[in-house]
């Protein structure tokens, strides 16, 4: 499969497009909030836009929850591409765009599980002012995103380590928010 390119300020790459995934309803309390939220916005209806409207968006509007599920949705519709440039797409590469995309406040955390062989990357995404938290997969659906949904018992959040300054040279090196 040949990769499309996409520019817009600061957003240069190639990428993969998605492989769809059917949705299903909201898994928790949180992600219904959340769904609500995006549903209630002029966004939620609004016509498909090209990848460089999408990311235009994100970078005027950072770090509102209603974004999880958009972001989600944008990452499946586009595709998500090679970021760190190791030759995979991966949980790494989901992160990164994740990120990105959201702002400041989506923080990246790794999960490294040596009882049950988990060795994984996700997004924690703070608000109120970091007093509350939610972890993301990021290779959820706008509709099932939660950790703790998508990985089950899998997932010890004991084992989580936020390594989101490792990573901010690649992130910044993304675009210049």
């Amino acid at each position: 499969m040949n990769p499309a390119v996409s520019t817009v300020q600061g957003f240069e790459h190639s990428y993969v497009a998605p492989t769809q995934v059917a949705p299903t309803q909201a898994e928790n309390e949180f992600q219904s909030t959340v769904l609500q939220m995006f549903m209630h916005t002029n966004e939620a209806n609004r016509p498909i836009r090209t990848l460089e409207e999408e990311l235009t968006w994100f970078r005027d509007n950072p770090n509102r929850l209603d974004n999880i599920p958009r972001i989600l949705a944008v990452m499946r519709r586009h595709g998500v591409w090679d970021v760190n440039g190791d030759g995979v797409i991966d949980c790494i590469d989901h992160s990164l765009i994740f990120r990105k995309l959201y702002g400041s406040n989506a923080r990246i955390i790794i999960n490294v599980n040596p009882n049950n062989g988990m060795n994984h990357m996700f997004i924690r995404v703070l608000w109120d002012g970091g007093l509350q938290v939610m972890d993301i997969e990021p290779q959820g659906t706008p509709e099932r995103f939660s950790m703790g949904v998508v990985w089950g018992v899998m997932y010890n959040p004991m084992f989580n380590r936020d390594v989101t300054s490792q990573w901010t040279h690649v992130v910044g090196g993304m675009s210049g928010r």
